[in-house]
């Protein structure tokens, strides 16, 4: 079957505004036949196997053997879907049956994808590939099964994929941590650095940390990730003291690792390990993170303030959390979540929202950040709600280590002349 072949029956189709079916067939455990009677004998089964779907098919239908045990079946001509699935359950049902190879009864069953022009797609490669997709997922199901191709199955596929790319993300190299400043509002100087995984993967360039980071978080690798992301912290925290001695990192903690029961153990020895003191670094944790076991959340953060680390309560305002206890955890810091930030000049409920953490914090002596600061008129308005700092692309955009330093400088001049 040529590629021709395929490019001509779907110009007929659209021609004729027809839909168009590919089925994917695929011998389940053809493997075996092979393994057990040999490739000769396995390809007579083939040929028997093909000769019985022929039989179900009509003239105007193309079936080809496109390698090993796998068959696509073209159906030209169809009125809607049902008709490809009715072709699918009579395949299913036809190899059932035996087939006499050296006088003894052979067992074989199929999985079959199917993809339909238009709706799945409107060329023969893309309409392979997913009849393909959809026949792995019958083969996930069950011997003896079909399905139909939806676009589902294109992201649980991207997802398979990016999760087996992510977990040798770390001995590959490919992880690295960019910086992005928060600068003290009364000094003007920067006070503070936030630490952001970024991943570069080779064969499908940057993935987005909204993207990767809750895949890592569902499966459990956060846990490794983040283990890393604060042992890289370490190593560049020595560099930047070399220029700015007093310079904090910010860490976000997802709450799979801080639920685990040796968190507290776990970072105190990578900070130990690599000899910095736990007091230039600021620990995030989301109120979806502390708040469901908030009495084990007060233990392990008394833990860490014990040792030396800074809190700080990340995204505040998205969450849930309960007064009563806001004043039990030991925090220092509060972050006001973004999203608040970006409406300050549409909505005057944000602008009071805002007003109200920065007073309630200070009035629990804690220091209040505010995210994703954007415009002058944002850092104005925060300016004279007394917010301690701010980060965000007005200030800077995140960026690596090897331009922390010059960025730092630069601020520094600047600030001084003014």
């Amino acid at each position: 079957m040529s590629r021709i072949q395929v490019q001509h029956l779907l110009h007929m189709a659209q021609r004729h505004n027809q839909q168009l079916a590919i089925l994917f067939l695929d011998l389940d455990r053809f493997k075996y036949i092979n393994d057990e009677f040999g490739h000769y004998s396995g390809d007579i089964l083939l040929k028997k196997v093909a000769n019985r779907l022929k039989k179900l098919l009509r003239t105007k239908d193309t079936l080809a053997r496109i390698g090993g045990d796998e068959f696509v079946v073209i159906l030209p001509k169809l009125k809607d879907v049902q008709e490809a699935v009715s072709i699918a359950e009579q395949m299913i049902e036809s190899l059932q049956a035996p087939f006499l190879l050296h006088n003894k009864d052979i067992y074989i069953s199929a999985s079959i994808g199917i993809s339909m022009y238009p709706n799945d797609g409107d060329d023969g490669e893309t309409l392979l590939r997913r009849a393909d997709r959809a026949m792995q997922k019958a083969k996930e199901s069950g011997r003896n099964r079909f399905e139909l191709y939806t676009a589902k199955l294109d992201y649980q596929s991207k997802v398979v994929t990016l999760e087996n790319y992510l977990r040798k993300a770390i001995e590959r190299n490919e992880l690295f941590v960019y910086y992005q400043p928060i600068v003290n509002m009364k000094t003007k100087k920067i006070e503070a650095l936030e630490a952001l995984m970024r991943w570069k993967q080779p064969n499908i360039g940057f993935v987005s940390p909204a993207q990767f980071i809750p895949l890592a978080e569902e499966t459990g690798f956060i846990v490794p990730i983040t283990k890393w992301l604060l042992e890289q912290t370490c190593i560049h925290i020595k560099a930047i003291h070399s220029f700015a001695p007093h310079m904090k990192v910010g860490v976000n903690i997802s709450a799979v690792h801080f639920q685990q029961d040796d968190f507290v153990e776990q970072v105190s020895h990578i900070v130990k390990a690599n000899n910095v003191h736990p007091r230039f670094f600021k620990l995030e944790l989301t109120e979806s993170t502390i708040m469901p076991n908030a009495e084990e959340s007060v233990q392990k953060l008394v833990q860490l303030k014990r040792y030396g680390f800074k809190l700080a309560i990340d995204d505040f305002g998205t969450g849930f959390s309960s007064l009563s206890y806001l004043h039990r955890f030991p925090i220092d810091i509060l972050k006001i979540d973004q999203s608040f930030i970006r409406r300050l000049s549409l909505y005057s409920d944000d602008a009071t929202i805002v007003s109200t953490i920065i007073m309630m914090a200070h009035n629990l002596h804690l220091a209040v950040v505010a995210e994703g600061v954007e415009t002058e008129q944002q850092y104005e308005f925060l300016n004279k709600q007394q917010c301690d700092m701010v980060q965000g692309y007005y200030i800077a955009k995140p960026m690596p280590i090897d331009e922390v330093q010059q960025f730092v400088q630069e601020w520094d001049e600047y600030i001084n002349e003014r």
